[in-house]
């Protein structure tokens, strides 16, 4: 996508679970591309059911969410096309192999380089001795990166990443840490944590505690 100018505003935004149990309280904010958007909270403040909200997964009991692309309006059904979302809970087709996932993931989802060879894609990962191995096979910390991986090699102007360097180490942190500044240059990103290593390079933060 090219001009990925968007944009996402939030209007009074309120969830509610039960008469008793409200997690989001008025929530409101304009978010835009070229920002990367701390969203910060301590445990059951409401981070990720704010992340499903965003990207669509969640209708919020009130309020409303308008997607803007190009100053154009995009339809809620729609914004998946512009979006991609990590988070701990959702998976990964583990009885493919390195290679195979890239290949099914991108037969969904543009990438940003389609004529990335898988030489080019498997040093890029450092990952050399696990390519042609099933991901159930993988570390928590390699699965992690994979989920990463295809993050940051699809073309959408939005990434919602929930804990993003979780069972990552040292080593992957800092290739993380790299990578994130540069999509950071010309997406919009949002990261939901409550570690503060993960959000440091966000240039606004927003506490939903």
């Amino acid at each position: 996508m090219k001009n990925q100018l968007i944009s996402i505003t939030l209007e009074n935004i309120r969830q509610q679970f039960s008469y008793e149990h409200c997690i989001i309280k008025h929530f409101s904010y304009h978010f835009e591309s070229c920002n990367t958007y701390g969203i910060i909270g301590k445990n059951g403040c409401g981070k990720s059911t704010l992340m499903k909200i965003i990207a669509g997964y969640c209708l919020p009991t009130y309020g409303k969410v308008i997607y803007r692309y190009n100053n154009k309006l995009i339809d809620k059904e729609q914004f998946y096309q512009y979006s991609i979302i990590l988070a701990p809970d959702l998976y990964l087709i583990e009885e493919l192999n390195v290679l195979d996932l890239f290949k099914f993931h991108f037969h969904f989802k543009k990438s940003k380089f389609p004529h990335f060879s898988k030489k080019e894609l498997i040093s890029w990962l450092d990952m050399d001795a696990y390519a042609n191995k099933p991901v159930y096979t993988l570390s928590s910390g390699l699965k992690q990166k994979l989920k990463l991986g295809l993050c940051f090699l699809t073309d959408v102007p939005v990434l919602l990443l929930d804990e993003p360097t979780v069972y990552l180490d040292e080593k992957n942190v800092k290739w993380y840490n790299e990578n994130i500044q540069q999509l950071a240059k010309q997406k919009l990103i949002f990261i939901f944590s409550n570690n503060s290593k993960e959000y440091q390079h966000c240039n606004k933060t927003i506490s939903i505690d």
